[in-house]
């Protein structure tokens, strides 16, 4: 989808409003990455309330929806991981929703979704030091999936906009 410039206008200001975080590897530089991310899942899914709390990003029909956001400079394919540090283990969270941004921050991507009990069972340990599938090493420990695993939406985008819940799906992206 495209980022239009309201969207950006917010992602930036929130970014600028935050800084960078106490244990921030980028020192607050990617910030406007993860804001964009959040922006993407709420214009495709407006019913969810943003709660913005430590732990996570949206509220939707009781489910606690944590947004992951990756820059990407090509499309993303399906053998990309995503890396979350294992510090966010303890957060309290149903659900992972993993976006994309280009790196101009003109587009983005909803990519798929897992529950935090998925996610803890798909990923892998890659513990600091350990080599990156492109480049580099990872500075922290982190949990590492493969864009390949995540669960796409199988709900129309519809349901984001019902009000009925759902009782047989997770929610929708």
């Amino acid at each position: 989808m495209g980022i239009d410039y309201q969207m950006l206008l917010r992602a930036a200001q929130r970014s600028i409003k935050m800084g960078a975080l106490r244990q921030s590897l980028m020192k607050g530089q990617r910030n406007i990455v993860g804001f964009l991310g959040e922006e993407i899942y709420q214009a495709c899914c407006p019913l969810a309330e943003h709660r913005d709390t430590f732990d996570y990003d949206f509220l939707l029909r009781g489910q606690r929806i944590d947004i992951k956001t990756r820059r990407f400079s090509t499309n993303p394919y399906s053998n990309f991981d995503f890396a979350v540090p294992i510090t966010k283990d303890s957060y309290e969270v149903d659900f992972y929703v993993f976006c994309g941004v280009h790196s101009d921050l003109t587009y983005g991507w909803l990519l798929g979704f897992l529950s935090k009990a998925e996610f803890f069972k798909l990923s892998i340990l890659k513990e600091a030091g350990t080599a990156m599938a492109r480049n580099g090493n990872y500075a922290t420990d982190n949990r590492v999936i493969r864009l390949s695993k995540l669960r796409q939406n199988h709900v129309p985008q519809s349901a984001c906009r019902e009000h009925e819940p759902s009782s047989t799906h997770p929610p929708p992206l």
